[in-house]
């Protein structure tokens, strides 16, 4: 993770810490929120020497636990995203840019892990049903790629990602009774910070290339479905 993630990091734990503090003796409302999510992203696939491209459309869940500051309408909101792990590389759902086999040869499993912490506040409340928000958050990841040949004779290849995306999320909620609500958001995703490394398994090759990637206004997009609820 590069020094000036790891600085935009530290501001965001901050804020947070701040934001709490500011409302300690401020009356706290309590969420419990079931996420689904559906991307639009675009994978390459090797394949021959060839890099091709293609859109792939995916649907994932999360859960999260929000806690509101009902003085300044602050949310502070940690979202987990179920694992996936050890899946084929056509059915993993999280949305991120892969570099993928698409040979006949070559089999590639996929894990990835996650989890986002968002800060965000009402703007203003179009009736006593719907409320806009927006907000900001840190996506952190990790992604582990195992490609397996067909035949035995060539060797394994194991590449890692690991990163964090800072995202943009405007959302509109609609509250169904007091304490049941649904939302429409949308990640947007505006920096993403990568460490790629890969390693082969053979005694002949070097042991392993990192490098460091950052990217600006990826090219995923996300729409976020949640069910929250208010614990207390």
């Amino acid at each position: 993770m590069t020094r000036s993630l790891t600085s935009l990091c530290r501001y965001i734990v901050l804020l947070a810490c701040l934001t709490i503090s500011f409302g300690a003796f401020a009356q706290h409302e309590y969420r419990a929120k079931v996420y689904q999510h559906t991307s639009w992203r675009r994978s390459v696939y090797q394949q021959e020497g060839v890099n091709n491209s293609r859109d792939v459309s995916t649907g994932t869940f999360s859960v999260a636990f929000n806690i509101i500051s009902l003085k300044g309408n602050f949310h502070h909101e940690l979202e987990i995203f179920v694992p996936e792990i050890n899946r084929p590389a056509g059915h993993i759902q999280f949305a991120t840019d892969y570099n993928l086999s698409h040979a006949k040869a070559i089999k590639d499993v996929v894990s990835a892990y996650s989890f986002r912490y968002e800060i965000n506040q009402d703007i203003t409340n179009v009736t006593k049903r719907f409320v806009l928000n927006l907000g900001a958050g840190i996506n952190p990841y990790h992604v582990e790629i195992d490609r397996k040949p067909v035949d035995p004779s060539y060797y394994n290849i194991h590449v890692k990602y690991t990163g964090a995306t800072i995202n943009l999320i405007p959302r509109v909620s609609c509250n169904l009774s007091e304490r049941l609500s649904l939302e429409l958001s949308m990640p947007l995703h505006i920096i993403d910070f990568r460490k790629e490394s890969q390693r082969i398994d053979s005694p002949l090759l070097p042991s392993g290339t990192t490098s460091t990637k950052r990217k600006f206004f990826d090219d995923i997009y996300t729409v976020r479905f949640g069910l929250a609820y208010v614990l207390f």
